[in-house]
């Protein structure tokens, strides 16, 4: 394994776990597993970063990988000093920077779109129940279309949110079809806009519709209150 023909530092973000997460297992696999270390840098600021790359290890020569989680919570200097860095980056040492946003505007984008690679995976928020469905099947499990609708009207827009209860209702599913009764006994509701099945059932003026939805609602603030 080498890293000759890569990049000496990658920047992977996005709202889309599942794809960030591929992305980093196909980086890794370009390393023998003991030339990967991984830092949080919750603990680990830049100069950090930088020690770890500049660090001789066995398996220097045929190529390191430095990944560092969570460089969102890193300040200015920090960003700093991995452009110094990158100014003469330790040969066949890849510094891979993970991030849940990647705005444009970010010292630290500009910074690794210049010096090497940035990656941004984005939940599409247009046919969010389309990606539901998508992640489910990538877990192995299926759902009915009422069940993937009330999963987006009790969770709302929240990609990494949607992303671990999809996990959680997969593995409880164990293969068999999810249905909505299933999500609105796992599902905690914390959505902030109306619910989907009310407006909609308003919208056309579904009388029996309005009334289920209102009373699931009556039903959910009873066991949340």
């Amino acid at each position: 394994m080498t890293a000759a023909a890569l990049k000496p530092v990658y920047l992977i973000a996005g709202s889309d776990r599942s794809k960030v997460a591929r992305a980093l297992v196909r980086l890794r696999a370009r390393f023998h597993p003991s030339a990967v270390e991984v830092l949080s840098a919750s603990l680990a600021g830049g100069e950090e970063a930088v020690a770890a790359c500049n660090a001789l290890g066995l398996f220097a020569a045929s190529g390191r990988l430095v990944l560092v989680e969570e460089v969102e919570r890193w300040k200015p200097e920090d960003v700093e000093a991995v452009a110094s860095y990158l100014k003469s980056p330790a040969p066949a040492t890849v510094l891979c920077l993970v991030a849940a946003e990647a705005r444009q505007s970010s010292p630290l984008v500009k910074l690794c779109q210049r010096a090497g690679q940035v990656l941004v995976y984005e939940v599409p928020r247009r046919d969010l129940a389309q990606w539901v469905r998508a992640e489910l099947a990538r877990w192995g499990a299926r759902a009915t279309p009422e069940a993937c609708r009330l999963l987006l009207e009790l969770v709302g827009e929240r990609p990494q949110e949607l992303a671990l209860e999809v996990e959680k209702l997969a593995l409880w599913a164990q293969g068999s079809e999810i249905e909505a009764e299933d999500v609105e006994e796992l599902v905690y509701a914390r959505a902030e806009t109306p619910p989907w099945a009310l407006t909609d059932a308003w919208g056309r003026r579904d009388v029996a519709g309005v009334l289920a939805a209102w009373q699931r609602l009556r039903e959910r603030g009873g066991r949340e209150a």
